[in-house]
């Protein structure tokens, strides 16, 4: 807004490109990262060559779990676009076709991000997958309920339910959160558990988690601002 994007004509366009390569290769760095932090028995190779250009690529999750992570970025995109077309909707404005457009990218993301969720389940090794299997309670009681919340907002994407779509897909987001505690515990347990763990309270990373939440926050609020008023410029 404040360099006149709609004016740059063809050049906005290479624009959008470069920073969506940009967020998917940030998105890739942080799902290896991850496959990283849960392989222990591989970091040989980085403090034999620290680095930092060991790829974690032979890893069977490593592919599963980021286009899982890109494909369900994308739902939530969309049903964020619907529920604040919804929004307006409510408040006069005549948005239908970008209510129409946001929940066909959630409805047909999510679908597909089902499917990768099912190849990222039985590509976890089996100490960890048998944890939903029935291994333990509280993970098996997870999955099914995460599972079957998304079938309900799947469900609400194609009948264009915007609000029973956000509460399914939050709902849902809460039952992952849960699993994938289960899955870095059964990749771990070989190592350590949380219990062995000690704690050392430390007041000034909270402070400066919050500060940075509040920040934030603040620019978040600042962009929403400019983009509610951007049709507004004289």
């Amino acid at each position: 807004f404040n360099y006149k994007f709609d004016r740059w004509g063809r050049g906005r366009n290479v624009l959008v490109g470069f920073s969506a390569l940009l967020m998917l290769y940030i998105g890739f760095l942080f799902s290896h990262n991850w496959t990283l932090a849960l392989t222990p028995e591989r970091w040989h190779v980085y403090f034999a060559q620290p680095g930092g250009t060991n790829w974690n690529l032979a890893e069977p999750t490593l592919w599963p779990r980021y286009l899982h992570m890109v494909f369900g970025a994308m739902a939530v995109a969309g049903l964020g676009l619907a529920a604040f077309g919804r929004w307006k909707q409510d408040r006069g404005h005549d948005v239908r076709i970008q209510i129409d457009h946001g929940m066909a990218w959630f409805k047909w993301t999510t679908l597909l991000q089902m499917g990768l969720g099912v190849w990222w389940l039985i590509a976890l090794r089996p100490e960890a997958m048998k944890l939903f299997m029935g291994g333990n309670m509280v993970a098996t009681m997870a999955f099914g309920l995460g599972f079957g919340l998304s079938i309900v907002a799947l469900l609400c994407g194609f009948l264009k339910k915007v609000w029973l779509s956000v509460g399914a897909t939050v709902a849902t987001l809460l039952a992952m959160a849960v699993m994938r505690e289960y899955v870095r515990y059964g990749y771990l347990k070989a190592y350590f558990t949380p219990a062995d763990l000690e704690v050392d309270p430390q007041v000034s990373p909270l402070i400066l988690f919050l500060v940075s939440l509040a920040v934030g926050i603040g620019c978040i609020w600042y962009m929403l601002k400019l983009a509610l008023n951007a049709g507004k410029e004289a």
